[in-house]
């Protein structure tokens, strides 16, 4: 990566290094990062990347946009009415 970008992990906590990573920004290999996950889920207190000024973390919530929230209550909310109507479910778990 260039010293210019920013790296970016919104799928997986385990999939970024944070040694590393703290060690990249520490040093200027990137510029700053932006974390919705992290490995483990909360970070101890004194982890160094809590108080980069170049990292934003946020609590796993990068998909609950308005759009994405009202498209799984529609969803839900279609999923009631069929097991209510005993019809089948569009995306049924076992």
């Amino acid at each position: 990566m260039k010293p210019t970008a920013t790296l970016i992990n919104v799928c997986r906590g385990g999939t970024v290094n944070h040694d590393d990573l703290t060690a990249a920004l520490k040093n200027g290999v990137i510029k700053a990062a932006a974390l919705d996950v992290t490995q483990p889920t909360l970070l101890p207190r004194d982890h160094p990347l809590l108080n980069m000024p170049n990292v934003i973390i946020s609590p796993h919530i990068a998909s609950y946009t308005v759009s994405t929230v009202e498209k799984l209550s529609l969803t839900a909310l279609e999923h009631v009415k069929a097991g209510i109507k005993g019809e089948e479910l569009l995306y049924p778990v076992n």
